[in-house]
């Protein structure tokens, strides 16, 4: 499950990840990035993974077409991402490709450390 969470931050989009992805969460979440693609010259992107359970297969299908389609949008008008978990494994997963992503800077943090998290994309 996906849920649009409010953080009372100007050009920020956040979400909260808790159990499996499906195609519905992740249509919302394209969704609401490609308003932002139309509507910001640049954003940051806040995320809360709980106990992340998986992707549906087409949610990661239509995930990794919209990634691509939109790959120089992204990378172009994407700053930061600060990443708020506790899962180990997600966090260096998360880490590991979005090194390879120029122009997006992603910061993992711990649950415990979201206000730290939410300081952070202010920070230029």
């Amino acid at each position: 499950m996906v849920e649009k969470l409010d953080i009372e931050k100007d050009n920020t989009i956040a979400f909260k990840v808790d159990g499996k992805v499906a195609l519905k969460d992740a249509q919302e979440v394209m969704d609401t990035i490609q308003t932002q693609l139309k509507t910001s010259d640049h954003f940051k992107g806040y995320v809360e993974v709980y106990n992340f359970e998986g992707i549906e297969p087409k949610a990661l299908w239509e995930r990794l077409k919209f990634g691509i389609s939109n790959f120089s949008e992204l990378t172009n008008k994407v700053d930061k991402i600060a990443l708020v978990t506790d899962q180990k494994w997600f966090q260096s997963l998360s880490e590991i490709i979005y090194k390879v992503i120029p122009g997006i800077e992603l910061k993992s943090f711990s649950l415990e450390d979201a206000g730290k998290a939410k300081s952070w994309l202010n920070e230029t």
